[in-house]
């Protein structure tokens, strides 16, 4: 059957009751109208709506389209019922919809079994019952309130009133309703037993009563309102005869549980005040005399005998009494006016017969139990008009009676207080004249006091309600004027007796004091008179007629029992009872002045200091008084809401409450244990264990656990912002409530069952205290992030699990707090198994509503706060799995067998599936939504499956779930509720989600498998929610979206597919970004709620458009919208601080604003931050185009917003808690400045507005410096690159900038110390490119660096990192800057001091040799060389356009630098592959920072000892001989470094970071050898064999270079440097843990950047950290770019087989025998012939000097390194057969193979046609080749410079042989072997000769490319499908000339030496010399002549406009050129011929 309504059934009366009682969301007046006029059918008819059964009905069911057993049950509901059939089946179907706990097919079995009947018509007859009593409620809701004007819905109600009205119907609709329900027989026998259970039968008799005493309450609410008729009143009077008050019930035999009697007497008391509504009261007591002659009871209208006759006639019946009483006064009043005739004064001897009896039978006694009935409590509509009634009663009384003729004044106290007990009466009372009858009663309680003491007191009690009738009442006590004492207390000798007069002779004590040094005596003086009163049977009294202060005689009082001894009390035990009695009066009066007005306080302060001394006094009793004890502790409640502190102090010295039995020290005290063994009860329970227990009676109980909650609540709050400390008698407070308390109660004895839920619920509330203030004092998310420090590990918070606390002590700055107390007790103690029994209740017996049920109530109540508590505990447990969880885990609970329930699960169910189900509860709101939370802790907290733990009521309770999710009058707290369990869930409960998803699978169009919700699904409603259409709440919004992004976080494909299905899908999502927000001044809630809906679409939206592979057209539509209408601009112009949106001139208002308020509106928008972080990093990198974001202004207008918002923030006064932001800020700016640099249109300015930023935050805010400080500085380093690419001159700020980072660097000199070294290490690096902007002659920097000892500084700071071995990412930052300043001339003797000489040769030879250990010595190459996404190398160039050369090749130094700015792209913080941003100091956002792995750390000590290679480089090409011992102290001290990084040059393995590495080293050997005497002298070993290895080194150079296909393959073997992984980026984004991609490159960026050429930004994938900003744009670069981090693994076998079979196919012809040439003298005549010609040429032949310096300006201003990271080449091992500088003893020229025997080879000299042109080189090849040429070039300087000049060779024939070492091997084979140990040889030089000159440009100059080529380069370019690598321009293909010719002339010069050396050796003979020379001459001929026509070729093909340009620089160079190919033919001419 369909579970849905019939279509005249809108929905249940419990839904119209939610919304006519204000509990629905529906709120407006419009709705409230419409609801009602859907309902007017119920509340106009009432119960007669239900009809009884009738053949139309059968035949219109029989007509219905159900099946058999449908129809059955509904007839069988109908004959059970007695109801109409077609209602019946309306009832069914209301039933299905609203209340049952079956699913559909747990339905049909109990439809289909009849053996299930009875208990599913059971539940259907609770439901019918509770349906008919809800109808009632409404229409008594509406009676109640449709006058009252302040009600937001009293037009509303007045209409449907006056149609419930119409016609005056109403009164007899509910009279006929009553006898309907009076004469309803209970179903006992016949064919209707057989299917009620017998619990049915009771619950059908307890609903029948309750139906009956609600149809009272309704016309007792109508006579309220409107008038009665006598007709009517005799109506009423005749029926209440009859049914005897209600108690003959027709169901009389079945009223026999405690239940039934009390709804059955509260019947009669509603008869009793619906009687006295008709007698007219309140008119008699406004206008008596006008209303008795027209009172329709009374003559001449009535014929009062008639009455008075029934009246007189009456039995015992009890309700009787009001009624006869209300009579006698209504006759007496009429005689009184009326005493002439005879009916007057009969009437009046009625009077007195119906009075007296009325008094005699107790009228008082009752009057006070109807206004003391409990069930007033629970209905205060019916409370105010009962107490109304008696109160117009007692007024009419006192105003016509004497107070001493209506029995016992007590009593009668009793009732006139809770008659007048609202404020509005109690004012009323001191005001108003119409309550002088009352007045009376207080004179008459004044005259007798302190005689009769208590009725006085008790009725001030009640008068003092509100803060002006308390101050009466204080004044009234201070001024008393009677004293009432008793006869037998006055002696006769003090007084005078005479006739009813007393007369006081001596002065006489009224009462002692105790303790006459506090208090004085209250002395009668003499010669006082009083009056006696006797009417006081037996005891007599006199009034004397004194002025006195009451509170003086309750000081006295109170002394007297505080300074009384045990032995006086069991002397006088009566006095003192009635001395305790007194006493609790008087502390009941003060507790109540106390409460309703706390100024009093401080005059009240003498007896509030006794009340603590009367509840010590008071326990020590022998007979201890239960009521004073009380009344004390209830005293000190209210004290503790004020000041618990100070409660707490002077309770301690009372020994009242638990305390710890340890001894406290000073400054700590011991925690008592969970067990509570170091605890002692106090008197509080040893008053438990000894009196209440054994009574059954806990008022002291209750009071102490109310004390305790307002203890706790008072204690755990902080004064004054500060938190006080944990005293240990805290915590044995709290373990006495767990194991003395909360453990035992429910197995004490009781007088009354609700007192021991009361007790339950006392307990809980104490533990929901403690627990809510531990939860309130958890810190703000930002504030959470705030509190991390820098260094504190980032990731996700771990929460620990409660430790135990036995041994913990406790102080001021301790973690201990009674929230971790409590939780490590009822988590992990035996209490845990108390909270899981106290939350074991029949499901039944929670679901039914109260109906006014103090014990049904209580119930509920203990159930929502033991929910509640289990809720918090959850919340705040650890990660280790508690017992209670465990327990939880296998709980399952007995239900009783006659329970609905049973029926339908069984007779166990899991307490999961208990707490699931209270989302079944209809009657109270909030059991649902403090269920469905606990839900949701237990879906974090728990290891168990909910959807396992529910069982077979899965189903059901979704099914409830997605209903209440959908119905209108749900609040919106428990929708929200339950969104967020299910948004938990999609992470934890994969299967709780699917069973809520409830998707079905389809066949998609391609025969994919697609999904689509199904009815039951919860994203029906959940759409719903979000549709732009409807009017949804901002919270509920918030939740259905907060949902939706956790589907989309944890990549829910199925959900996802159905959800985007639905029409205009994303219209509906992002149609709130369109929305602007509302001033957060006005409505912060809204406010915060709606910058959350705003955060949860933005995570939506970077989610979707991060894994998308195409953008769907509604969002690109919806895309583009946000981007047209500037929404990004928007928001993030809404990230501003909070202090900002004052206004200046509410400063002072803005101090009164909440910091609460602040911190959540700077949360919410922190939140935003993170989420607009994460869109515009995923935007600008993936979907650019989709998010119209790649145009230059929109990228701009974002980046400028962000800065301005990151200037506001940083202006801004910071806290903790707002920190954050700014850090967020500059993460995001620093990611759009690396990613967006072409839309930074105005470079200038943003760096002007950045440094006035970061001067303002570095001067102010030092928060901002820790934390945002490093991602500031590197955006400053891009944008200062942005300005020098376009070569514009340093702006003003550089000064202030450089200023600044200086002074930071002294004032952050200590955080290295800390391990926070970010900050440090970004303004070392902006100091390296601030530093070289300047001009030479600009003294800023150099006085900056001087007044903050800058160079001192960091060399300690290095000094300690190396010792300690720690930040060596600061190290190599250090170095950077030390680089920078040592190609500056002033700069060089600043860094060169011996502290920094030593540090890089011991201190760090230690860290290296260490680095080497710890990576092992077998797995160096492994452990150095790994791929690691932590860094990346990039090549930073130098600047070209200097003003000086010297500052140029500086900031060529500094852009060597290989870690400039370590920058952290990161994407966020979620888990589960969510996109977000986590908040922290290392990994927020995009960030600079990141911890140092130990790989990574290998790494970076690595690039560290290349920067030392060129520091000392620098130094000592800049000091010379100043620092030679300095440098030779290097070179000895890294002997085997050194020698190991000149073997990273391998002929089949290359690592492309260690080529710049050799560079270095290369570079620092060849400025070595200027003074290599002094070297050779000082260090012999170290010179031989690092000579032995440059010399290997250089063979192995020329062996690559003479084999192109060979080096490409080496060089192509490693991932390319510009190729970016996006997959791989993808990857490590999912998971959270790295960068986010980085902008998509075009083939061109990718190809420049490979090649490090004008853009030289590398990016790298996958990195952490990206080490390196991006090259200056404005820079040259020749340099290596080889700066990956990849090995280059290649074999020599196979692939370079071709090369080697050409290779040797082309030196097969080798001679055997050599011609001799001339004599040696004719030789040098002519080579020297030669010379002079050079010489006059412009070319110095002999000057190796002035080479040298070209080569090493030239190398110096070309030389840029990526400054490899941290790596470890395989060990070549260091060569012990060094080539020594003697002359070899023989020198054996032989012939065979090259690389077996060394002979005599020569190879032809030509250009294979299948060498690769440099435009087909791959750019990588390309760029080794470059570092290769570097290398060689250095290689033969050396080598240059251990050798003589040729003039000295040729010329100087004294020259020694040891002067001219023979440092080349006699190898003649132009092909080299690719033996790594091999030397060079003469072939080696001439096969490098000849590559070089293939570098050359053939044909055409290097700046013009022949037609030929240009078509074709055309053509390649052109082609889609030729590699982005070959479509360079022929200017980035080319080698630098200078360089390459260079190595030429060095080479053929190094070869000349090296051939007179050997044709001067006198070891070698005439034939070798021969041979020699004849193999020389051949080889350098065709090199010459190759040589000379490639030279003549270019100048013959130089265009006009070349020639024309650079005509003096080039023809100068030519003629060098010209002139050295002169001196080389010449030697091949003179000397080798």
């Amino acid at each position: 059957m369909s579970k849905k309504p019939a279509a005249k059934e809108p929905g249940s009366a419990c839904r119209l009751w939610h919304i006519v009682s204000g509990s629905s969301p529906l709120s407006q007046p419009a709705q409230i109208d419409e609801e009602l006029s859907l309902h007017n059918h119920l509340l106009i008819d009432g119960l007669s709506r239900y009809k009884s059964p009738c053949a139309e009905s059968l035949k219109k069911l029989q007509g219905e389209s159900l099946k058999e057993y449908q129809r059955n049950f509904i007839l069988q509901i109908s004959k059970v019922l007695n109801l109409d059939e077609w209602q019946s089946f309306e009832l069914f179907q209301s039933y299905l919809e609203h209340a049952l706990r079956a699913s559909r097919n747990q339905l049909k079995t109990l439809l289909t079994q009849s053996k299930h009947y009875p208990s599913l018509l059971s539940m259907v007859l609770v439901y019918y019952l509770e349906e008919r009593s809800y109808i009632l409620k409404c229409q008594a809701h509406l009676l109640t309130h449709w006058q009252d004007d302040n009600h937001p819905f009293q037009e509303q109600f007045a209409s449907v009133v006056a149609k419930m009205n119409k016609s005056g119907h109403f009164t007899k609709q509910i009279l006929d309703q009553y006898r309907a329900a009076c004469s309803w027989k209970v179903p006992t026998s016949g064919s209707r037993d057989s299917l009620l259970t017998s619990p049915a039968v009771s619950k059908w008799v307890c609903a029948n009563l309750h139906e009956q005493a609600l149809l009272l309450e309704l016309l007792l609410h109508y006579y309220k309102e409107f008038e009665h008729t006598r007709d009517s009143f005799m109506e009423l009077f005749d029926l209440v005869q009859a049914e005897g008050f209600g108690q003959r019930q027709q169901n009389q035999a079945h009223i026999v549980s405690p239940d039934m009697q009390l709804r059955l007497k509260w019947i009669g008391k509603i008869w009793c005040c619906l009687l006295l509504e008709g007698f007219d009261l309140p008119g008699l007591l406004h206008d008596p005399s006008t209303r008795l002659q027209s009172h329709p009871l009374l003559p001449p209208a009535f014929d009062v005998r008639e009455i008075s006759t029934v009246m007189l006639g009456w039995g015992d019946l009890p309700h009787q009494l009001p009624l006869m009483f209300a009579w006698a006064v209504l006759l007496f009043m009429h005689s009184s006016g009326d005493t002439a005739t005879g009916s007057a004064a009969s009437s009046m001897k009625d009077a007195q017969l119906m009075g007296s009896k009325a008094l005699r039978r107790g009228v008082m006694s009752y009057l006070d139990g109807l206004v003391s009935s409990p069930c007033l409590e629970a209905r205060p509509g019916v409370g105010a008009v009962v107490r109304s009634t008696v109160n117009i009663l007692l007024s009419l009384v006192l105003q016509h009676f004497s107070e001493s003729s209506l029995g016992d004044m007590k009593i009668l106290v009793n009732v006139t207080g809770k008659s007048i007990s609202s404020p509005a009466l109690c004012v009323d009372f001191w005001n108003d004249v119409s309550m002088s009858h009352f007045n009376s009663l207080l004179q008459v309680c004044t005259h007798r006091f302190p005689h009769d003491f208590r009725p006085l007191v008790d009725l001030l009690a009640v008068l003092c309600k509100g803060e002006m009738p308390a101050t009466r009442v204080f004044g009234f006590l201070r001024q008393l004027r009677t004293y009432a004492e008793s006869l037998s207390d006055l002696k006769f000798s003090e007084c005078e007796l005479t006739d009813g007069a007393c007369y006081s002779q001596v002065p006489h004590h009224l009462c002692k004091s105790a303790d006459p040094s506090s208090v004085a005596h209250l002395v009668l003086p003499a010669d006082r008179s009083g009056l006696t009163d006797q009417q006081c049977a037996g005891n007599p009294f006199v009034v004397w007629d004194f002025v006195y202060e009451a509170w003086h005689l309750f000081l006295l009082m109170m002394d007297q029992y505080i300074h009384s001894t045990p032995a006086t009390v069991a002397v006088s035990d009566a006095k003192m009872q009635l001395l305790d009695v007194n006493l609790a009066s008087v502390v009941t009066l003060v507790t109540q002045l106390l409460k309703h007005n706390w100024s009093l306080s401080s005059d009240l302060q003498p007896v509030i200091e006794r009340v603590y001394l009367l509840l010590q006094r008071s326990v020590v009793s022998a007979s201890p008084s239960q009521e004073l004890i009380s009344a004390c502790v209830q005293c000190i409640t209210v004290l503790a809401q004020h000041d618990a502190h100070q409660v707490w102090l002077n309770l301690q010295q009372t020994g009242f409450l638990p305390h710890s039995t340890t001894m406290p020290t000073l400054s700590s005290s011991t925690i008592p244990s969970v067990d509570g063994r170091h605890m002692a009860s106090g008197h509080l329970g040893q008053l438990l264990s000894d009196v209440e227990r054994a009574q059954g009676h806990y008022p002291i109980t209750l009071a102490s656990l109310n004390l305790l909650q307002h203890l706790m609540k008072g204690l755990c709050s902080p004064i004054n912002g500060q938190s006080w400390p944990i005293p240990s008698d805290w915590a044995a407070c709290l373990a006495f409530v767990v194991h003395e308390v909360f453990m035992d109660f429910y197995k004490w004895r009781y007088r009354s069952a609700d007192i021991c839920n009361k007790i339950g619920f006392y307990t809980l509330s104490i533990f929901e205290v403690v627990l809510q203030q531990s939860k309130g004092e958890q810190s703000s998310p930002t504030a959470a992030a705030a509190a991390a420090s820098p260094a504190s590990k980032s990731g996700k918070d771990q929460k620990s699990s409660p430790a135990p606390l036995t041994s913990t002590t406790a102080s001021s700055d301790s973690s201990f707090s009674l929230s971790q107390f409590l939780v490590e007790s009822l988590l992990y103690g035996e209490a845990s198994v108390a909270l899981l029994n106290l939350l074991s209740a029949d499901i039944d017996a929670v679901d039914v509503d109260s109906g006014g049920d103090d014990k049904r109530s209580q119930l509920l109540n203990l159930t929502k706060c033991g929910v509640s508590v289990l809720t918090l505990l959850l919340q705040a447990k650890g990660e280790q799995i508690s017992p209670l969880e465990k327990h939880l885990a296998v709980k399952t609970i007995a239900q009783s067998p006659s329970s609905a329930t049973t029926a339908l699960f069984g007779e166990h169910l899991h307490l999961v599936a208990v707490i699931a189900s209270f989302i079944h509860h209809r009657h109270d709101r909030q059991l649902p939504r403090l269920a469905t939370c606990l839900l949701q802790q237990l879906c974090m907290s728990s290891a168990l499956s909910i959807h396992t733990c529910l069982g077979s009521q899965a189903v059901p309770i979704r099914e409830k779930f997605v209903s209440r999710l959908s119905a209108r009058t749900e609040s919106v707290s428990t929708k929200v509720a339950v969104l967020e369990m299910l948004t938990v869930a999609v992470q934890l409960q994969p299967g709780l989600i699917e069973l809520f998803l409830d998707l079905t699978p389809i066949d998609g169009a391609s025969g994919s498998k697609d999904f689509t919700m199904s009815r039951g699904s919860c994203l029906h409603p959940i759409l719903l929610f979000l549709d732009k259409k409807t009017s949804c709440p901002a919270e509920l919004r918030c939740a259905a979206l907060g949902f939706l992004y956790g589907l989309w976080k944890d990549r829910r494909v199925s959900a996802l597919q159905a959800i985007k299905k639905s029409t205009d899908f994303w219209t509906n999502i992002l149609s709130s970004l369109f929305e602007d927000l509302p001033s957060w001044k006005e409505n912060e809630d809204l406010y915060c709620l709606r910058v959350k809906v705003a955060t949860h679409i933005i995570r939506i939206l970077t989610v979707e458009l991060y894994y998308c592979d195409s953008v769907s057209t509604g969002l690109l539509q919806q895309l583009t919208d946000l981007s047209e209408k500037k929404r990004y601009l928007y928001w993030l112009e809404q990230l501003t601080p909070v202090c900002t949106d004052v206004d200046m001139e509410d400063a002072g208002e803005s101090s009164v604003v909440s910091t609460l308020s602040s911190r959540k509106v700077s949360d919410s928008r922190y939140e935003l931050l993170k989420g607009l972080q994460s869109l515009l990093m995923i935007a600008v990198t993936c979907q650019a185009s989709s998010c119209k974001l790649e145009s230059l202004t929109a990228c701009s207008a974002i980046l400028n917003t962000v800065l301005e918002t990151l200037r506001s923030h940083i202006s801004s006064q910071h806290t903790a808690e707002s920190v954050q932001s700014p850090l967020q800020l500059a993460s995001l700016f620093l990611f759009l400045c690396k990613n967006c640099q072409r839309s930074i249109l105005a470079p200038e300015q943003v760096l002007d507005s950045l440094a006035s930023l970061l001067v303002h935050a570095f001067q102010t805010d030092r928060a901002v410096v820790q934390l945002a400080w490093p991602n500031l500085s590197a955006s400053l380093l891009i944008i200062i690159r942005l300005v020098r690419r376009y070569r514009k001159p340093p702006p003003e700020a550089v000064g202030d900038l450089l200023q600044v980072f200086c002074q930071c660097l002294h004032a952050l000199r200590d955080n290295v110390a800390t391990k926070n070294s970010q900050a440090l290490l970004t303004s070392v690096y902006v100091l390296c490119e601030l530093i070289p902007w300047l001009p030479t002659s600009s003294p800023v920097w150099r006085s900056a660096l001087d007044q903050f000892a800058i160079c001192t500084l960091l060399t300690h700071i290095l000094e300690h990192c190396l010792m300690t071995r720690e930040h060596p990412e600061l190290v190599e930052a250090i170095l950077s800057l030390y680089v920078v300043l040592s190609q500056i001339p002033k700069g060089a003797e600043a860094v060169a001091s011996p502290s920094l000489v030593h540090q890089l040769c011991l201190s760090l030879a230690r860290v290296l040799a260490m680095q080497t250990m710890s990576n092992g010595a077998s797995a160096t190459h492994s452990a150095w060389d790994r791929p690691t996404s932590a860094h990346a190398v990039q090549q930073h160039t130098a600047t070209s356009s200097m003003t000086s050369g010297a500052m140029a090749s500086a900031g060529a130094a500094a852009a060597s630098s290989s870690l400039y700015a370590t920058v952290t792209s990161a994407a966020g913080g979620e888990s589960n592959g969510g996109i977000s941003n986590s908040s922290g100091s290392g990994s927020s956002g995009v960030g600079v920072g990141g911890s140092s792995t130990p790989a990574t750390s290998s790494m970076v000590w690595f690039s560290v000892w290349s920067l030392a290679l060129q520091l000392i480089t620098n130094i000592l090409t800049a000091l010379r001989h100043h620092f030679i011992q300095s440098a030779l102290d290097f070179v000895c001290a890294h002997q085997e470094r050194l020698a190991e990084t000149l073997g990273f040059i391998s002929t089949h393995c290359i690592v492309k970071r260690h080529v710049d590495v050799v560079r270095h080293t290369t570079a620092l050997l060849h400025c070595l050898s200027a003074f290599h005497h002094q070297w050779h002298l000082t260090i012999p070993q170290n010179f031989n064999v690092l000579q032995g290895e440059v010399l290997r080194l250089c063979h192995r150079c020329c062996s690559l270079l003479s084999r192109p296909k060979l080096l490409s393959r080496l060089a192509e073997s490693g991932h390319d440097i510009g190729h970016y992984d996006t997959s791989q980026a993808r990857l490590m984004l999912r998971r959270l843990s790295a960068s986010p991609p980085a902008s998509q490159r075009t083939p061109s960026t990718a190809q420049a950047s490979a090649g490090l050429g004008k853009t030289g930004t590398v990016s790298t994938s996958n990195t952490q950290v990206v080490r390196g900003l991006g090259a200056s744009s404005s820079t040259k670069s020749n340099a290596s770019p080889i700066a990956d981090q990849t090995n280059i693994v290649s074999s020599t076998t196979g692939d370079d087989g071709d090369d080697d079979d050409d290779d040797r196919a082309r030196s097969k012809r080798k001679r055997g025998s050599l011609a001799t040439g001339g004599s040696a003298a004719a030789t040098a005549s002519s080579l020297l012939k030669t010379t002079t010609a050079s010489t006059s040429s412009g070319l110095t032949l002999g000057s190796s000097a002035a080479l040298s310096q070209m080569k090493t300006s030239t190398a110096s201003s070309l030389s840029s390194t990526a400054g490899a990271s941290s790596t470890s080449s395989s060990s070549t091992g260091t060569s012990n057969s060094s080539s020594s500088s003697t002359q070899p003893q023989s020198i054996p020229v032989t012939t065979g193979n090259a690389g077996s025997s060394r002979g005599l080879r020569r190879s032809r000299l030509s250009f294979s046609e299948e060498d690769p042109e440099p435009e087909q080189v791959s750019q990588n090849a390309l760029n080794l080749q470059r570092c290769l040429i570097h290398i060689i070039g250095d290689c033969l300087g050396f080598i240059q410079r251990l050798t003589p000049s040729i003039s000295d060779i040729l010329l100087n024939t004294a020259l020694d042989k040891a002067d001219s070492p023979l440092l080349f091997t006699c190898n003649f084979d132009t092909v080299p072997s690719l033996d790594e140990h091999d030397s060079v040889s003469f072939g080696d030089a001439v096969a490098c000769v000849e590559a070089c000159i293939r570098f050359l440009p053939r044909g055409a100059s290097s700046h013009v490319t022949s037609p030929r080529k240009a078509r074709r380069l055309t053509k390649e370019v052109g082609s889609p499908t030729k590699s982005p690598t070959k479509s360079h321009s022929s200017k980035s293909t080319m080698h630098d000339r200078t360089q390459v010719m260079y190595v030429v002339e060095s080479a053929l010069l190094v070869l000349m030496v090296q051939a007179g050396s050997y044709l001067r050796h006198p070891d070698m003979d005439a034939d070798q010399k021969r041979a020699m020379q004849w193999e020389l001459s051949s080889m350098m001929g065709n090199l010459l002549s190759l040589l000379s026509r490639q030279l003549h070729t270019r100048n013959a093909a130089s265009s006009p406009e070349y020639k024309s340009s650079r005509d003096a620089s080039l023809f100068s160079m030519e003629n060098s050129e010209q002139s050295f190919l002169a001196l080389a033919e010449a030697f091949v001419k003179t000397v080798l011929h």
